[in-house]
């Protein structure tokens, strides 16, 4: 996430369905870039979504709080058998 007023504080919320599991969150912000990585797996028998909402909640230089709504896509990786 690119930042034209880089913000005090950035926070990731996370709200997945039921049937999936977040874990492995890392989370970075230096001066104007933010990012977020993650490991998604299903919890039970569904499949995977096809994106997942994140929250990114951030306080402003003067102290005010805002967030903002992503619908991050999932990009699945195949498992290569050698």
């Amino acid at each position: 996430m690119y930042w034209t007023d880089p913000p005090e504080k950035v926070e990731w919320f996370f709200d997945p369905p039921q049937d999936v599991n977040i874990s492995n969150v890392k989370t970075q912000t230096t001066d104007r870039f933010s990012r977020v990585s993650f490991k998604v797996e299903p919890a039970g028998k569904k499949p995977l979504p096809e994106e997942i909402e994140v929250v990114v909640g951030y306080t402003t230089r003067d102290g005010g709080r805002a967030g903002q709504l992503i619908r991050h896509p999932l990009i699945k990786s195949v498992g290569v058998n050698k």
